[in-house]
């Protein structure tokens, strides 16, 4: 669950107000911990202790700037002009047998050696085929060889 900026900055709130509270109370940090996330839990947003410790060292690091998730603002890159990945895509979509994922990674690479490209690692390429729809596992190339019995009965 994505939580905005402000909402976390509330939560932080009270977390804080919380643990003061136990602090005159006399009841340990931990359990003001466990008490709060069981309210959280309730109000239907789980988190974890890990999580709001993290959260604190960021706000005490960057201020508010440092609630704010980032995650959505990476974006992807684009690898469709990339040597690389087109010579990657071109044998994997090869007519005839399909190549597998690490052979076209393979080639790829004894490819951009010789042609003095960038390379890149084979989970990069991974990726890139499942984003462009040709992550799916390649044909059992054994099917066509088997001999396909009608089912007699044991």
């Amino acid at each position: 669950m994505k939580l905005s900026a402000e909402q976390r900055f509330t939560i932080l709130n009270d977390w804080t107000s919380a643990r003061t509270a136990g602090e005159r109370m006399g009841f340990a940090p931990a359990k003001v911990d466990e008490q709060l996330l069981m309210v959280l839990e309730a109000k239907g947003t789980p988190l974890t202790r890990a999580t709001l410790y993290n959260w604190r060292s960021r706000y005490l690091h960057a201020g508010f700037k440092g609630l704010i998730d980032r995650r959505s603002l990476r974006g992807t890159i684009d690898r469709s002009n990339d040597p690389f990945f087109r010579e990657a895509a071109r044998l994997r979509s090869a007519q005839g047998m399909p190549l597998s994922m690490k052979e076209c990674h393979r080639l790829a690479c004894v490819a951009a050696v010789a042609k003095g490209w960038k390379t890149h690692s084979f989970w990069a390429v991974k990726r890139y085929f499942q984003a462009c729809g040709m992550g799916g596992r390649k044909a059992n190339r054994w099917a066509s060889k088997r001999v396909q019995r009608p089912f007699e009965g044991r």
